[in-house]
């Protein structure tokens, strides 16, 4: 493929692609190549939490807060504002109010900067079903299905 960049400025874009994955490179006159991954994903960086969440399941995304406020509407107990306006996770929920309130916050919310890093299969699959299932950073493979059933159910595609 090489052979057919006339320039020596053609490189691929560079980005961390799961290795069962072969992008097929393509080479244009303007000396940038493109990949085209149909039906793959790339793999995402790792969300980095805001240094003020207190440890735990539930965090707010570091840089994605729009100082919006919603969470504090559903949620005021568990969430307070920084200084700089970037909203953070002040207190987990430790009882099932909390956790209903917590998985409220989930829904207002307006950019998904919300997110829940636990293991507990039951709050993944209550978030899944109101539609926040990309707000969790890992999900197994059967949860990860049901997750693109739910989208694919609410857009109307199913």
């Amino acid at each position: 493929m090489g052979a057919s960049c006339a320039k020596p400025v053609c490189k691929p874009l560079s980005g961390d692609f799961d290795d069962r994955y072969r992008p097929q490179r393509l080479f244009y006159p303007a000396g940038f190549a493109v990949y085209i991954t149909l039906n793959r994903r790339k793999i995402m960086p790792a969300k980095v939490p805001h240094s003020s969440n207190v440890a735990g399941d539930f965090y707010v995304e570091d840089g994605c807060c729009t100082s919006c406020s919603m969470p504090f509407t559903v949620a005021p107990d568990l969430f307070e504002s920084h200084p700089d306006g970037h909203c953070y996770v002040s207190k987990q929920p430790t009882i099932p109010a909390e956790v209903h309130r917590m998985t409220m916050a989930f829904e207002v919310q307006d950019v998904g900067c919300i997110r829940y890093k636990g293991q507990n299969r039951v709050i993944k699959i209550l978030l899944i079903g109101k539609g926040e299932g990309d707000q969790i950073d890992h999900l197994d493979a059967d949860l990860d299905l049901l997750n693109r059933e739910v989208k694919a159910d609410r857009w109307g595609l199913k």
